[in-house]
Parts: structure tokens; sequence; C-alpha cells
């Protein structure tokens, strides 16, 4: 797996992991520290390599980490309590906190380029798909971004943050 790490211009980091399922990997804006998701826990280890510090606990089944673009949190999906649900937490695992709430699953979070909210995909309005949803960080309030009839997720933010772009499966047929 590779990490690419934005600074002035993009670097690229290669990251040899020797066995893993389930897993995903984010650098810090940084660079100097990776999140690593194996199996729904979350690891933290020096971009330059060494031992990973374990930051979630099996309960939580936590994946899908990224940081937020000045480094100061992280969210994540967590199933704790029944439901994937999208958390907050410092880079070092201390400070978890939910974001979400209610009925549905919250997964795969991708923070704006300020900071301040937070996109996921969800199935929250049974309606037989997952949709496009916002979450301000600071007070909580949900926005329904999209409502297609197919499945819509991994969403991700332009870099000025006004737009969001996302996959959607296709219709049968």
């Amino acid at each position: 797996a590779s990490a690419l790490v934005a600074k002035s211009a993009p670097i690229a980091k290669t990251i040899t992991v020797t066995e893993g399922t389930n897993m995903q990997v984010t650098a810090s804006p940084d660079g100097k520290t990776l999140l690593i998701n194996i199996q729904g826990l979350i690891y933290s280890m020096p971009a330059s390599g060494g031992a990973a510090k374990l930051l979630t606990t099996p309960i939580q089944e936590a994946s899908h980490p990224v940081f937020s673009p000045d480094g100061k949190y992280v969210a994540l999906q967590c199933y704790a309590g029944g439901t994937f649900h999208i958390w907050i937490m410092r880079p070092d695992g201390t400070g978890l906190k939910q974001i979400t709430f209610g009925h549905g699953d919250d997964r795969e979070p991708r923070i704006s380029p300020n900071g301040t909210t937070i996109a996921f995909s969800s199935d929250r309005a049974f309606a037989g798909s997952y949709d496009i949803w916002t979450v301000d960080v600071a007070t909580g309030a949900l926005k329904q971004i999209t409502s297609a009839a197919v499945d819509e997720y991994e969403p991700n933010w332009s870099p000025d943050g006004r737009s969001l772009v996302f996959v959607s499966s296709l219709p049968a047929g």
C-alpha cells in the first residue's frame, strides 16, 4: 500500500505490510504520522517506520480514519453501540467523541478543507440506499446532500470545500 502526503508538491511514500485484511492508511498533514486501520483497530505509526501504537479497542470496530487539515483531530467510523456512526478523536487516540447519532449506518468520513464539516455516506433516510450527508463538527447539525435511488458513497471534498465528489452505483439493467 502507499500513502500520499500533500505539501507544496505531493510526495509518495511506500509502506510495506506483510499481511493484513480490511485495511486503510492515512497520513497526517505534516507527513510524520500514519494512522493504519487493520481489522477494525486503528494504530498510529511514525511515517519513517517503527513501532505502531494501538489507539482504539476491538469493541469500537473503528475504521476509515482521516486527519483534519490542521492535524488536530481525526474522523473515523465506529461500530460501538451496534451501528456505524462518525466519531472524532485526537491523533493520539484520546478524546474519542461521537458526532452522529440515531438510526442507520454512517460511514466513510471525509473532513472539509476548513475542518468544520464532515461528509459521509449513510442509509439513515431509510430510502433503500446510501446517500451523502454532512455533519457540522461543532453543532452536530446534519444535512442530506444526495437522495438518489442508487447507493452513493466514498465522498470527498474539492480543494476549495465548495463541492463534493462521490461514487454512485449504477442501476441494474
